[in-house]
């Protein structure tokens, strides 16, 4: 395959991790975005709607989170880190997830990587 089409793809499966975690995020809960990360949930509950988000993907067949992690970010925002595989249809996917919420947005940074 490519190059070309290998970026394609990646970032094809990037907006679905983003659309995965979006769909776990405050809109879907009716959460204000006013407070902070913690007032959304706590880093193993947000986790947990992350994985299931995935695993209601019809082309998922199983999401194993790796780790996660908490720290405060450059500002004392909270940030979670969030690192799991995801076997689907179309292979498996390593996929690193950053959020916070700061000034009233949530702020999501992913990284996929995918494994032969």
């Amino acid at each position: 395959m490519g190059k070309s089409r290998e970026r394609s793809k990646c970032s094809r499966q990037l907006r679905r991790s983003e659309e995965a975690l979006r769909a776990a995020g405050p809109s879907r809960l009716g959460t204000d975005l006013q407070g902070s990360l913690e007032k959304f949930g706590s880093l193993d509950s947000v986790g947990q709607k992350l994985l299931g988000a995935e695993r209601a993907k019809e082309s998922t067949k199983s999401a194993i989170m790796v780790s996660q992690n908490q720290r405060a970010g450059p500002s004392g925002t909270t940030m979670y880190d969030f690192d799991y595989i995801i076997d689907s249809t179309r292979g498996t996917k390593r996929v690193l997830n950053t959020v916070t919420i700061s000034q009233r947005r949530l702020f999501i940074a992913n990284g996929l990587a995918i494994e032969a």
